[in-house]
């Protein structure tokens, strides 16, 4: 094989230097869709965990009032 004078690399070696694993643009655009993932799972869970919190004071005010959703033993209102 021949050597390439400037770097003393073979062309195999040279090929696959000059080709990275993963293009930073494809990178970017996973980093970015997981982190609108994380954004919108995040905003759910803290929407699901204020209708529980309002489900609750209205509970402690109300001993007759039926939750949105009620995961009580059967004979209550289901989800």
């Amino acid at each position: 094989m021949t050597r390439d004078t400037t770097t003393g690399a073979t062309p195999r070696q040279r090929d696959r230097r000059s080709t990275p694993p993963d293009s930073p643009a494809l990178t970017a655009t996973a980093s970015r869709a997981f982190a609108w993932l994380l954004i919108l799972t995040g905003a759910l869970g803290i929407l699901a965990s204020y209708v529980i919190t309002v489900d609750k004071i209205q509970l402690v005010q109300d001993p007759h009032f039926s939750p949105s959703c009620d995961l009580s033993p059967p004979g209550r209102r289901p989800c």
